[in-house]
């Protein structure tokens, strides 16, 4: 569990620098309206992670706990009830997205309304992509979500070079859905593997119950989506404000200058993923979890503090 444990924060580790790479980049290659562009659907694709991620937070903290408790079919029937349920929400909340997307362009100053609606699919597939890794780390398949997150960062960036490229340079937002579209492929994949694996009982022993805990966990859910939109209002919501407020050319402008404080906010979170994890699993056993939170806890502070110090000096060179 460590050295796949370290593997993942070595992941997110790639998934930053690949992501910082693509921001950077664009913002070298694009006009600065176009790179404008980028940096909002960047933040809608963020707004979406904000619910997608407390789910797949709520899907690893009660699999975590089950699979310990009960078994690990217990997680599985667990995971594939949330998801139906999340699909019935998704699909209603992309309906009304359609229905919107001209009238948010026009109030963001894009041009291209297809760009909104081609997020689309990203609400859907979200949604699956955060059950599917909340049940994948909840069974501690960390090497499979580390494959994952740099997956989707290594193929937005390829899509995004390759779009510029063939001088498409106008779409290069396309590579956020095709990047996701990709991953949902591979975590489909990786999932029913794993499934196959738990259920075979090569894994963890079965436990059959009449009765079992398959109710979804609404409090933890509610507390997870607070803190993720706690942290959205430090890297989303100046960037909606300069895209309505400001002209396309200034909103680029903006765009680049807060890559540098999204950065250093993102390394210090690589080890965050692990505390509902373990955290989860020691309550289950019996255990005492304050010990595995500050640890963590320790963690992230040494690498927010690393990020600083890294990224301060050196944002000269990064912000063209």
């Amino acid at each position: 569990v460590v050295s796949t444990g370290s593997v993942l924060v070595g992941a997110f580790m790639v998934a930053n620098a690949l992501n910082f790479a693509f921001n950077a980049l664009m913002g070298r290659l694009l006009t600065l309206e176009e790179f404008g562009v980028i940096a909002f659907l960047n933040s809608v694709a963020y707004v979406i992670a904000l619910f997608t991620g407390a789910l797949g937070t709520t899907v690893n903290y009660r699999v975590s706990y089950l699979a310990v408790r009960y078994g690990p079919k217990i997680g599985i029937d667990f995971s594939k009830r949330t998801l139906r349920s999340g699909f019935i929400v998704a699909g209603f909340l992309s309906l009304l997205w359609i229905l919107g997307a001209n009238l948010l362009a026009g109030f963001f100053q894009i041009s291209q309304p297809f760009l909104l609606i081609s997020f689309t699919p990203v609400l859907t597939l979200g949604v699956f992509i955060a059950a599917k890794s909340g049940f994948l780390q909840g069974n501690l398949r960390f090497l499979s979500i580390a494959v994952l997150i740099v997956m989707e960062a290594t193929t937005k960036l390829l899509f995004g070079l390759f779009l510029v490229g063939l001088g498409l340079s106008e779409w290069v937002a396309l590579a956020i859905p095709g990047s996701i579209f990709i991953t949902f492929i591979f975590v489909w994949l990786l999932t029913l593997r794993v499934e196959r694996l738990l259920v075979s009982g090569r894994s963890l022993p079965l436990v059959s119950l009449s009765n079992p805990p398959l109710h979804f966990p609404r409090q933890f859910f509610s507390a997870a989506l607070i803190t993720k939109l706690a942290s959205a209002t430090f890297l989303i919501i100046d960037i909606f404000l300069v895209k309505h407020y400001l002209s396309p050319v200034e909103a680029g402008e903006y765009g680049l200058l807060s890559l540098v404080g999204k950065m250093i906010f993102f390394g210090g979170t690589l080890l965050t993923g692990f505390i509902v994890t373990f955290v989860a699993r020691d309550e289950a056993a019996g255990k005492d979890p304050s010990r595995t939170f500050y640890k963590l806890f320790d963690g992230t502070t040494a690498l927010t503090v690393a990020a600083f110090v890294v990224l301060g000096p050196l944002g000269a060179f990064f912000i063209p």
